[in-house]
């Protein structure tokens, strides 16, 4: 019995074990079953800018070093300047004695005075010619004024009927084109009375059938629909007589185009005629009246007019003599010039090829001079990146880990015909240790976006060319594509799929998927794990 006893005990022990353990099981399932739902962050888009930057490489450009040449030969009678001085634009450099320009200046302007006396006769002579040719062509003129108002009248003739003729044909053009659309409303309204025929003679039918039943058998129902059929054979009578109507009011129109064109015609005839008539009669009148009156006038001008030409040619003639005469003054002025070299370009003197008693020959270097104009760095782009790039941007650049700032002051906006690339030129400020020619890495804004809406750039996930990013929705993740644009390091620019306020998963994670379970970091667990109490942080 003892034996039985402790068997029942140990029966009990091991069913109340089994139940605790079965218990436990069960709330360790429901434990696992709610860890199984993915811990995630959530935000809502922002409304922010990005910016794309881009690395280039640039060469440094400078004004190059000028050459100071003197275009005078002769003997160097002062110097001003040695090597290392620094000259500003401008400053006398050197002189060069000026003896025979001297000479040759009074020389020229004697040939120019004697010029000028040459000029005044052949001025005296033109005058003399343009009296006589005034009392010709004052005498021609009067004859010439009266036929010119004749041959006007006949021309004037000739155009009004060229005028008319060209709007009777534009009438006769809108006429034809009136009687085309009356012929084809004509065709459509015949259709429409072939097309109606059949119908009234069946609504005849079916209101006889109808009128005769309700006579046979009066009732109401009967009666009424007598009366429909009536009602339709009325309509179809009344559109065939409207049909009818239009086709005689139609059919009269087209008879009245028609003879309009008819008359439109025969009127161009009649003004072809006219015309004709108006040129015959301009062209007598220029072949014999006009010359008639004319010749003789024309005789006795022309020979005034040769008088005019020959003193004018005389006074071109004494012009050439003064162009000549000043042109050789201009030069002797220019040898006078040349005596005194001045620097072209403010810098340092670099080298220097003359002294004082010596020679110096035409294109002979005098004096080098390093200019101390601003650097520039030149770079290429592509055309997309040429096209956001603005005069007045401005841009870093990097030369021994040292960062100067740069202006972009040239974008033509004209591809090099070897490379297809754009030259883009900068001015660099602070350049004193750049050297012309060297390398230098640039950095500049390529692109930017400005008040637009984005997410980070971890939220965005991406299946062959799509994008697309997870929102919290019930507790669950919801799979939702949109369209980007520029993107950085931190953020991307979400142009349409989302609004600002949707709340966005921004945890990355592999095992998301369209309707995975999910909870939010640090939210308070509602209604059995179906909803999570979400506090959004906005920046």
């Amino acid at each position: 019995m003892r034996r039985i006893k402790k068997s029942i005990v140990s029966i009990f022990v091991l069913s109340l074990v089994f139940c605790l353990t079965g218990c436990n099981s069960t709330e360790n399932t429901e434990e696992a079953t709610e860890d199984k739902r993915i811990t995630v962050k959530v935000d809502t888009p922002k409304i922010s800018s990005i910016e794309n930057s881009g690395d280039f490489i640039g060469t440094v450009q400078s004004e190059e070093q000028v050459y100071v040449m003197s275009k005078l030969s002769g003997d160097v009678t002062e110097t001003f300047f040695e090597v290392g001085d620094y000259v500003n634009e401008g400053d006398l450099l050197f002189t060069v004695d000026d003896t025979s320009a001297q000479i040759q200046l009074k020389q020229a302007n004697a040939s120019l005075s004697s010029a000028n006396a040459s000029l005044n006769t052949a001025k005296a002579g033109v005058n003399t010619a343009n009296a006589n040719i005034n009392y010709q062509t004052a005498s021609v003129t009067e004859s010439f004024a009266k036929s010119d108002t004749t041959e006007k009248q006949l021309q004037l003739s000739i155009d009004q009927a060229e005028v008319n003729f060209r709007n009777n044909e534009i009438n006769i053009g809108t006429l034809d084109n009136t009687l085309t659309n009356l012929k084809d409303k004509l065709n459509d309204v015949n259709d429409g009375i072939d097309a109606l025929k059949p119908q009234l003679e069946g609504a005849k039918a079916e209101y006889a059938a109808a009128l005769s039943d309700a006579q046979s058998n009066p009732d109401q129902a009967k009666q009424e629909a007598a009366n429909a059929k009536k009602s339709i054979l009325d309509t179809y009578s009344s559109n065939l007589s409207s049909l009818e109507s239009s086709k005689d009011s139609l059919e009269s129109s087209i008879k009245q185009t028609e003879a309009s064109i008819s008359t439109a015609k025969n009127s161009n005839c009649l003004i072809v005629e006219q015309a004709d008539i108006a040129r015959d009669q301009k062209s007598d009148y220029q072949n014999y009246t006009r010359a008639t009156i004319g010749n003789g006038g024309l005789a006795s001008l022309a020979q005034a007019q040769a008088g005019v030409v020959q003193a004018e040619a005389g006074v071109v003639q004494s012009k050439a003599g003064i162009t000549q005469a000043q042109a050789a003054v201009d030069a002797a002025k220019l040898q006078l010039d040349y005596a005194n070299v001045t620097a072209p370009v403010s810098g340092i003197i670099t080298s220097k090829g003359v002294t004082k008693n010596n020679m110096t020959s035409t294109g002979s270097v005098a004096y080098t001079i390093m200019s101390d104009g601003s650097k520039f760095v030149v770079f290429y782009v592509s055309e997309d990146i040429m096209r956001e790039l603005q005069v007045g941007q401005s841009i870093t650049v990097e030369k021994n880990n040292e960062e100067l700032e740069a202006v972009i002051t040239e974008n033509p906006q004209v591809a090099d015909a070897n490379t297809g690339l754009f030259m883009v030129k900068a001015r660099v400020n602070g350049n004193e240790d750049l050297v012309s020619g060297i390398k230098v890495k640039l950095n500049m804004t390529t692109k930017h976006a400005d008040n637009v809406m984005t997410l980070p750039i971890d939220a965005v996930y991406h299946e062959s060319e799509k994008s697309f990013v997870y929102t919290y929705v019930n507790g669950k993740a919801n799979k939702v594509y949109v369209e980007t644009g520029l993107y950085d390091d931190e953020k991307i620019e979400i142009i349409s799929g989302i609004t600002t306020d949707d709340q966005v998963i921004t945890t990355w994670s592999s095992q998301l998927r369209n309707g995975s379970e999910v909870k939010v970091e640090n939210s308070v667990s509602m209604n059995n794990s179906q909803s999570d109490d979400i506090k959004v942080e906005r920046n």
